[in-house]
């Protein structure tokens, strides 16, 4: 086979297994836990989206944290903060359907609706 032909190949087998954005939609949050969107007549369940991990409740750690808790400074170290959902039941959410079926919800909308 001709490294042209090895390239060609390998170049099919990468763009096959790579996700294609196409349009943004504008879905609608109809439950949170479960999580359900609605998209075009459609509810979506969690295992139809990607979901902006920003979005969804989620734990992160930390070396070190200072901050101020009334008069007086403090120091945390190797902590954690649960950070809550950011969607709520009635929110509009950016939604883009991708080549796999899938939808991308990248954040929340506001206006015009």
């Amino acid at each position: 086979m001709l490294i042209e032909d090895e390239f060609r190949e390998a170049f099919k087998t990468n763009v096959s297994n790579t996700v294609d954005i196409k349009e943004t939609e504008i879905g609608t949050v109809k439950s949170v836990n479960p999580i359900i969107i609605r998209v075009d007549g459609l509810d979506l369940e969690y295992e139809d989206l990607y979901i902006d991990y920003n979005l969804l409740e989620h734990t992160e750690t930390f070396k070190t944290l200072t901050g101020t808790v009334g008069d007086s400074n403090t120091t945390i170290t190797n902590g954690s903060i649960l950070f809550n959902s950011k969607l709520s039941v009635g929110d509009k959410v950016a939604m883009r359907e991708t080549t796999d079926g899938r939808y991308y919800v990248s954040g929340k909308v506001k206006g015009g609706f």
